[in-house]
């Protein structure tokens, strides 16, 4: 990050115009509706601006010059700088030691000759950053106990992988292999959080949801293993039909050999089914006890994932008009924490009754530990 601080100056209300004059051309660009006006804020020295995006002039009735943006924050909002340029010769506005700021909701006390701390996403050298690493802190403040509990079971995470087998049966490997892509989808949940991405988060939560469910769900009744083990290359088969030229005729060969040797298992009335399993996740939540859990948070994740009426609901940011409720932002960031924090236990719960690794004690503590925490006011 890099940040600044400058002094609030009068404006010439100019950017006021074009707000109102030309609303919609604004919110199209930034994503959402922006108070009308700008913040103008001098520095010491000047600042080219590093454009992130722009609006044409021509779409505002300003054909000889373009209004470049960069995201930055103001005062730890979500803002915009904005810099008119001008075609010809990249002149324009108040110049680079005025940095204009536009946010969705006025700037409070930032009157003229107060000072505005800007914090931009780069730090002015040859350096990728992605999301945005400073929420961090603002979602620690929000939920730091959890996120404590969180790290500590991570790590007791970490301690019953490594009390493995180095070696294992292919139909242990299966149960093996839906608990680590859980534990993965963990560490996914937790960098989205981290970064206020609280939607994103509670997509990766329903993925973790259906990897530990499948896991225990499979401990429970092995004999259909052999099935999830043998659709593979059914998958295979549909995935060559739909790109038949990126296999060679070798690859193809050996793909229908497989294929032609468990089609039997799928098919009935001379259809293969579409799944490894006969009945849907809900029925495999059912059977393990977690009806409860896929009734009510699943469905709503899944609707998130969908994009149905649901999950347009659950975008918006509360407001009076249509705004998305971007991020970064606290949004949901509860709610996805809670549900995959449940899932992480669950899934080491199955994994350390199969492979009998006798970390009962410590996965009954932390599930006391989780209790408390997510219990407390």
């Amino acid at each position: 990050m890099l940040v600044i601080k400058g002094q609030v100056v009068q404006g010439c209300n100019h950017f006021q115009q074009r707000m109102t004059n030309f609303r919609t051309v604004f919110r199209d660009s930034v994503g959402e509706e922006l108070f009308p006006g700008t913040l103008n804020v001098k520095v010491d020295s000047e600042m080219p601006i590093n454009e992130h995006f722009r609006i044409r002039g021509a779409t505002i009735g300003e054909p000889n010059q373009d209004l470049l943006f960069e995201i930055c924050r103001a005062n730890g909002l979500w803002a915009y700088r904005i810099r008119p340029y001008n075609l010809q010769d990249g002149t324009g506005g108040h110049g680079d030691d005025t940095l204009e700021i536009a946010c969705r909701q006025e700037i409070r006390n930032a009157n003229p000759g107060s000072f505005v701390e800007v914090a931009f996403f780069r730090n002015d050298i040859d350096k990728a950053i992605f999301g945005f690493p400073d929420f961090a802190d603002i979602v620690f403040a929000a939920h730091g106990p959890a996120l404590r509990l969180t790290f500590a079971h991570s790590l007791l995470a970490n301690d019953l992988l490594a009390k493995l087998p180095k070696t294992a049966k292919a139909d242990d490997a299966v149960i093996y292999m839906l608990v680590r892509m859980t534990v993965n989808g963990w560490v996914e949940l937790l960098t989205l959080v981290g970064h206020g991405a609280g939607l994103g988060a509670m997509k990766i939560a329903r993925g973790m949801f259906e990897t530990s469910v499948m896991a225990e769900y499979l401990r429970q009744t092995p004999a259909e293993i052999q099935d999830y083990i043998e659709y593979g290359p059914i998958l295979m088969y549909k995935r060559m039909k739909q790109w038949p030229d990126a296999v060679t005729t070798e690859e193809t060969a050996r793909v229908e050999k497989a294929y032609n040797r468990v089609r039997s298992r799928f098919e009935h009335k001379g259809k293969v089914r579409g799944q490894w399993n006969n009945h849907p996740i809900s029925q495999m939540a059912s059977k393990i006890g977690r009806k409860d859990q896929y009734d009510k948070i699943y469905s709503l994740m899944a609707s998130i994932h969908h994009g149905n009426f649901e999950a347009m609901i659950a975008h918006l940011s509360g407001s009076a008009s249509l705004d998305i409720e971007q991020p970064p932002s606290l949004a949901w960031i509860k709610q996805a924490l809670l549900s995959g924090h449940v899932y992480l236990l669950q899934a080491l719960d199955t994994l350390n009754d199969k492979f009998n690794l006798g970390f009962e004690e410590q996965l009954r503590l932390a599930g006391e530990e989780f209790t408390q925490v997510w219990r407390s006011p």
